[in-house]
């Protein structure tokens, strides 16, 4: 999880700007960085909206309009031991080849797995169900508030302050 105390970027003599980076354990400068977000959703318009609000609001977002491309981006981590480089996963359940309970259910035996808010049209018993019983973080039933995903994301990934 990403520290939520960001130092804040100022200019140097020169009047270009220098980040004050939080410094690790052994006095080195860490990086800051907004927290990435890959975003599967199948509807376009839909996607473009997310990925906007999300973008706004200061996250680095992949988009992905299929569970086949999630699995294309997702794979090297499954597959080759790589460590995630994605904070969290935003899923909508029902898309083209692979589902989002199914991506979901597979992050779930895995190490490391970013965690995973989905979003579905189709939100009867049984899906929040499966959602719950496979770690989804949450489950938005759509249409839903964008400040209600927001309130999830600034619990689970908050954005980076400038």
């Amino acid at each position: 999880m990403l520290a939520t105390s960001y130092d804040t970027i100022s200019p140097n003599k020169q009047g270009a700007p220098v980040t004050n980076s939080r410094r690790d354990k052994d006095d080195v400068p860490v990086e800051r960085r907004s927290p990435r977000i890959l975003l599967a959703e199948d509807d376009l318009e839909m996607r473009r909206f997310l990925a906007a609000a999300l973008r706004i609001d200061g996250y680095d977002v992949t988009e992905a309009a299929s569970g086949v491309e999630v699995l294309d981006r997702i794979g090297p981590y499954l597959y080759d031991g790589m460590k995630f480089d994605l904070d969290l996963i935003i899923s909508d359940i029902r898309m083209p080849g692979v589902d989002g309970l199914e991506i979901l259910a597979g992050l779930n035996r895995c190490e490391g797995a970013p965690p995973v808010i989905l979003i579905t049209a189709f939100g009867d018993r049984q899906t929040h169900a499966d959602a719950e019983r496979f770690g989804a973080v949450e489950l938005l039933d759509k249409p839903f508030d964008i400040n209600d995903l927001r309130a999830v994301l600034r619990r689970v990934a908050p954005p980076r302050s400038n």
